[in-house]
């Protein structure tokens, strides 16, 4: 089921007022998306991607500038974003090897162009990933 955009921002804003209401007690969690009964973590999206992408697991962690790393990055943390609107990128830039959360929001705005431009290199793997996790959100 599509939902429109008036339920995601109403998803958004409960997700946002019970991670809030979390932290009060001290419990700091990651939002988790529920389909059809199943829980998925954005730890599992990543590796979904990855494996999409033919990389090894936890590839998304290593800290390395090397360009096809920093493209896989890339797609996990525009995807990651998209599909868990209310994770922080503090959060994101940690669980994708430790990076300063301006970092992930530079790469997340050069990935954004790229998407827009269809970039030869970029726009390929952004696609594949995108079907993968389209698949691996309806799957159990």
């Amino acid at each position: 089921m599509k939902m429109t955009e008036a339920q995601t921002q109403k998803l958004r804003e409960i997700t946002y007022d019970t991670k809030r209401r979390l932290r009060m007690h001290g419990i700091d969690v990651d939002v988790v998306i529920t389909v059809e009964g199943v829980s998925k973590s954005p730890y599992e999206m990543a590796e979904c991607i990855e494996q999409a992408l033919g990389f090894k697991k936890d590839s998304y962690k290593l800290r390395t500038s090397d360009k096809s790393f920093v493209m896989l990055r890339m797609v996990c943390a525009v995807l990651i974003k998209r599909f868990y609107p209310s994770i922080t990128m503090v959060r994101l830039g940690k669980m994708l090897s430790g990076l300063h959360h301006t970092t992930i929001i530079a790469a997340m705005k050069d990935a954004n162009e790229l998407i827009l431009k269809k970039d030869y290199d970029f726009y390929p793997k952004y696609s594949t990933a995108l079907k993968a996790v389209e698949r691996w959100a309806r799957s159990e």
